[in-house]
């Protein structure tokens, strides 16, 4: 699964939840554990970004949107995620949304992005079926 296996284990989690990559995203990211909210997905699929974990993308996209496959540039890196706003998505839910802005640098360029994600449970698993750019 990308480079999950090579992210060192005492790192905080990219997802800038505080805790650390182990006891955070990695266990969802490796199949260990599920993503429980909205929330929780969206940070995965970030960090699933910043260690290059593709699959991991795929897997999470809803049958109805996913790609067949991901182009993404190979010098982007991800930095910094802040999650602006949660509706729904709690652990009972079927359905949530989540603001986010994800912070990047393209070489030397630096730039975010603003998306209000939709998510829904697909056969009890928690999937990204649609988002919609924010204005900056």
């Amino acid at each position: 699964m990308g480079n999950v296996m090579n992210t060192q284990q005492t790192y905080r989690c990219p997802c800038t939840s505080g805790l650390v990559f182990d006891d955070c995203c990695r266990p969802i990211l490796t199949g260990h554990k599920r993503a429980v909210t909205a929330e929780s997905l969206v940070r995965t699929r970030f960090c699933a970004h910043v260690v290059r974990d593709y699959d991991y993308l795929l897997q999470t996209w809803h049958p109805v949107t996913r790609p067949v496959t991901l182009d993404l540039p190979a010098r982007r890196f991800w930095y910094w995620l802040d999650i602006d706003a949660v509706v729904g998505g709690g652990p009972q839910e079927d359905t949530g949304s989540v603001a986010y802005t994800a912070y990047r640098r393209d070489g030397q360029e630096h730039a975010s992005i603003s998306e209000l994600a939709h998510l829904e449970r697909y056969h009890g698993w928690w999937v990204y079926r649609s988002g919609e750019a924010m204005g900056d």
